[in-house]
């Protein structure tokens, strides 16, 4: 029969009422067994206790990471300083700093007489990294004015990219798919001056579905800013109105243009060089209005009271 002795650790010996010899107590207190060849130590044992404290203490002094060992060979729970300029792959950021791992217990280091050799590992699974970058305004230094921790973690065997946060001061420059830089945005959006040049306001799209005029006082050649309006020709002499051809003026195909008579002069409407106006000629009298129709690059139809020409 045992007894629980152990209030930090569980260690058994025999009990008070047991008829065991010293040795069998000393036995089972080391190695949890009353055994002269112990093998693995039992948890219940000052031997087993140590070893498993050993396998799973947290260093509190930091390990010294020389300048040429890469990150990636940085596996084993506990802390790390780097106090120079780093030469090893790896870094996130190639300043002095601190180093904290936390491996879950999958990825070990095998047994090395060499307490600064980082390289013996034997490859099982989960590790988190993360390297706080020494050189913050702060602490006096003037090569580094980021104050950064970065991490990153490895799964499945691979290392993941390192991460970081982003102040304010450098969301102007940086940037990601959610912040833009000022050049970033003039190529991603519209300005404001694109947008007013290119778009109807709320005004100018209501006011698109009426016919407003465009009042000529003599001869007039249609302009773009004639679509989808009425020319109201108030000439007191004789007045042509002109289609242009369309490398002056090239009209959608589909515009619709009318031409209101208002005076009692003759309105003739034509077409320039290379263009076609089927049914051109003159307005028929005053207060007519015709309309005209573009159906092709450089044809277009009028019809309407007309006389032909």
């Amino acid at each position: 029969m045992t007894e629980n002795i152990g209030n930090v650790y569980p260690l058994t010996i025999p009990s008070i009422t047991d008829n065991a010899d010293i040795q069998t107590a000393f036995r089972l207190y080391h190695y949890g067994s009353d055994t002269t060849t112990p093998g693995t130590p039992d948890n219940e044992s000052l031997a087993g206790y140590l070893s498993n404290l050993e396998n799973t203490k947290i260093d509190i002094v930091p390990k010294l990471l020389p300048t040429s060992v890469n990150l990636n060979d940085i596996t084993d729970t506990g802390f790390y300083t780097q106090t120079s300029t780093p030469t090893a792959p790896n870094y996130p950021s190639n300043f002095a700093g601190l180093l904290t791992v936390v491996n879950s217990g999958s990825l070990k280091t095998e047994p090395d007489d060499d307490e600064n050799d980082f390289n013996d590992k034997q490859e099982i699974g989960v590790i988190f990294q993360q390297y706080q970058v020494v050189g913050a305004s702060e602490s006096g230094s003037t090569t580094n004015s980021e104050n950064k921790t970065y991490w990153r973690y490895r799964f499945a065997g691979v290392w993941r990219p390192w991460r970081t946060f982003i102040d304010n001061a450098q969301l102007v420059a940086t940037g990601d798919i959610r912040y833009y830089t000022q050049s970033a945005a003039n190529n991603l959006f519209y300005s404001k001056t694109h947008i007013d040049t290119t778009f109807f306001t709320k005004a100018e799209a209501l006011a698109s579905q009426y016919l407003l005029e465009n009042v000529q006082t003599g001869s007039y050649t249609l302009a773009l800013s004639d679509v989808n309006k009425v020319v109201a020709m108030d000439n007191s002499a004789a007045a042509t109105v002109t289609v242009p051809n369309n490398t002056s003026v090239a009209f959608p195909v589909g515009t619709v243009i009318n031409i209101y008579r208002m005076t009692d002069q003759l309105v003739d409407v034509v077409g320039d060089l290379g263009v076609t106006v089927r049914n051109a000629g003159n307005i028929y009298e005053q207060y007519t209005e015709i309309s005209l129709r573009k159906r092709a690059t450089n044809e277009w139809v009028a019809s309407g009271n007309i006389i032909p020409a």
